[in-house]
């Protein structure tokens, strides 16, 4: 790629069920799906759009990552995790550029 604008990060679905009713491995692909599968686009592409000091960050998320919702427990986990990486990454994106 040479320039990117936009990343659209809409990546997610949800399991049913407190977490110790899920198996591990259900966690870990939930994980997978909804949280690294985000990070590792951004891997991708954020270096891109530092180099050319633009582009839009678009997160897609829930209501399920600002508020705990019952038998939702490790989707409502990875959307958290979500929010915290967008926030963190907030103020040093906007300095290099990217929205």
């Amino acid at each position: 790629f040479s320039d990117i604008d936009i990343l659209v990060n809409n990546a997610g679905y949800a399991i049913n069920g407190t977490h110790e009713t899920n198996s591990m491995e259900t966690v870990k692909a939930q994980f997978e799906t909804n949280f690294f599968g985000i990070v590792r686009l951004q891997q991708r592409v954020l270096p891109l759009m530092r180099a050319q000091k633009s582009g839009h960050l678009i997160a897609v998320s829930s209501v399920g990552g600002l508020l705990g919702v019952p038998f939702n427990d490790i989707y409502c986990a990875t959307k958290f995790a979500l929010e915290g990486l967008y926030e963190s990454m907030a103020s040093l994106n906007l300095q290099l550029g990217i929205q």
